[in-house]
């Protein structure tokens, strides 16, 4: 997977919410715990959790923002209403997201190579995953603010 594009259905203001919701634990991480092995799949729900939004109008709103995804192209959610499958389909989103960015992650290629040999997993750690997020905000940063010059001039 590139760090460029990161498939999903989420808006690139939903993106830089993402973004900044990993950046912050992952700093304080490391300010304060480092030598703590972070479960990535823990941490990934979790965070999922904390960014899909409280209110039912925002999360409405975020969800036609990605264009409506069908709740089929979610695996099924638990509930009946449509707000249990506007959440769902909101929170799938944001941890696909999450979890992309993590595997996508550039892990120091010494490591990475002593893994290959041993058939471990790789897995990166809080610095590298926070490197590559911090990077692709920067980049985000940049093309969003073309976007919103791009509707100024249009308008």
């Amino acid at each position: 997977m590139s760090m460029e594009y990161i498939e999903s259905d989420l808006t690139a203001g939903q993106k830089i919410v993402a973004l900044d919701a990993i950046i912050e634990p992952l700093e304080y991480h490391l300010e304060n715990t480092p030598n703590e092995f972070i479960n990535w799949e823990d941490f990934t729900m979790q965070l999922a959790d904390d960014i899909v939004p409280i209110w039912n109008a925002e999360r409405v709103q975020w969800w036609l923002d990605m264009g409506m995804p069908e709740s089929d192209d979610y695996s099924r959610g638990i509930g009946e209403g449509v707000l249990d499958e506007i959440t769902y389909a909101i929170y799938i989103a944001v941890e696909q997201f999450l979890r992309n960015l993590i595997e996508g992650a550039e892990v120091d290629s010494d490591i990475k190579f002593a893994e290959n040999v041993f058939g471990g997993t790789i897995v990166p750690n809080a610095q590298e995953v926070l490197n590559t997020a911090v990077e692709y905000r920067k980049r985000f940063g940049v093309a969003r603010g073309y976007d919103q010059l791009a509707e100024a001039i249009l308008k």
